[in-house]
């Protein structure tokens, strides 16, 4: 079966300025049985950012964990959230959608974000309590 066509495609960004971009194909260029999402370089990333065929774009930024988006209409930047976090991952996947009758595969929606860890000994002024790890996803349709 056919891979889906891709409405975005991501480019990687990493700390020695160096970049990744994914292929039209989604074809990994260290194994060509994987999509273009193995060849990441996850230790080194510091942005990661998707672009439609219109130059819309969104980008997460592990470094702080703010997004950042620009189309026709303008940018805006969402801030990240208020507790002071450490150690990001990026977040990304396609979720799919196939039909039984024709096994027609399409692609739903791209989810963009990441999962970092609150700084130890971070409480919750108002109950006390620490707080848990923050995971923060963006869904595109």
């Amino acid at each position: 079966m056919p891979n889906p066509k891709l409405k975005y495609l991501f480019t990687a960004y990493y700390k020695d300025g160096t970049r990744y971009e994914q292929n039209t194909d989604d074809i990994s260029v260290k194994d060509p049985i994987r999509s273009c999402f193995y060849d990441i370089d996850h230790e080194k990333l510091t942005s990661f950012e998707l672009k439609d065929s219109f130059n819309n774009s969104w980008t997460i930024f592990l470094t702080d964990g703010h997004f950042e988006f620009h189309n026709d209409f303008g940018s805006a930047i969402i801030p990240p959230p208020p507790q002071t976090l450490t150690n990001f991952r990026l977040i990304f996947y396609r979720t799919h959608e196939a039909r039984t009758d024709t096994g027609e595969d399409r692609i739903v929606c791209y989810k963009l974000g990441f999962q970092a860890n609150v700084v130890p000994n971070t409480y919750d002024g108002e109950t006390g309590r620490r707080l848990p790890n923050v995971q923060v996803i963006l869904e595109l349709y």
